[in-house]
Parts: structure tokens; sequence; C-alpha cells
């Protein structure tokens, strides 16, 4: 199995930095809870372990622009994922397509460690008769 392989690679939203703190600084100075734009961004990836992953919640959310009726006639465009070491991400996939592509490469990847510990009981057997 390739390195990259081994990652799970997830579409997340990538926001820009200066865009972000200058939102900041305007909510701070206006002191107002009406809402403000919605900071830059672009798609970017992520790539985390098997181990990683096992680790992440997720959970339905909808991009800022979109109507909460919207939401509710057309189903929610966007996946939450939290990791309590990585932090907090927007995923660009659906629910259901995270939990499919997920689901995708942990048998893929749980798979490779089958043969990965096959090889090595053949190894182990093949070493046992040698000593004999």
């Amino acid at each position: 199995m390739k390195f990259s392989d081994r990652k799970f690679k997830i579409a997340i939203k990538i926001y820009d930095g200066k865009s972000v703190h200058s939102i900041l600084r305007r909510r701070e100075r206006e002191e107002s809870d009406e809402e403000l734009e919605t900071p830059a961004w672009v798609k970017g990836y992520m790539c985390i372990t098997y181990d990683q992953l096992r680790d992440v919640y997720h959970y339905d959310s909808y991009s800022p622009h979109r109507e909460v009726s919207e939401v509710s006639t057309n189903g929610f465009d966007l996946t939450g994922l939290f990791h309590p070491v990585l932090g907090e991400f927007e995923c660009l996939w659906t629910r259901k397509e995270f939990e499919e592509r997920a689901d995708k490469f942990v048998e893929k990847y749980e798979a490779w460690l089958d043969e990965i510990d096959a090889i090595e009981r053949a190894k182990d057997r093949e070493d046992a008769q040698t000593e004999e």
C-alpha cells in the first residue's frame, strides 16, 4: 500500500486567515450581534490516519448563505468534523458521502492490515519450521 493510500483524504474549507481576522476585528469594534459576511475560503484537503479517523465526530452542517427553510427542504450540504486533538473542520461533502468514503477507506486499510498479519503469521510458521 502506498504511503498516500494510508491516509484518509478529506475535502475541507480552508479559510483565508486575513479575512477571518478582519471580520473578527470588525465584530469586536461594532459590538453587534448582526451577522457579518463569511470569510473567504478555498477548497483544500486534510489527510488523517486510520487511528485519527476513529476519533472523528461528524455531524450534518450547512453553508452559512443557505436559509433554514432551504436546508429543511433540500438537506444539508456539508459535514462538520471534530477531532479532540486536530480541532474542528468543515468537510465539503454531505454526511452520507463522508460516511461512504470513510467506510471505503477503512475497508481497504483493514484489508491491508489483514495482509500484513497473514504475511507475519506465514513468516513465524516458516521460522518455527527452520528451528526444528
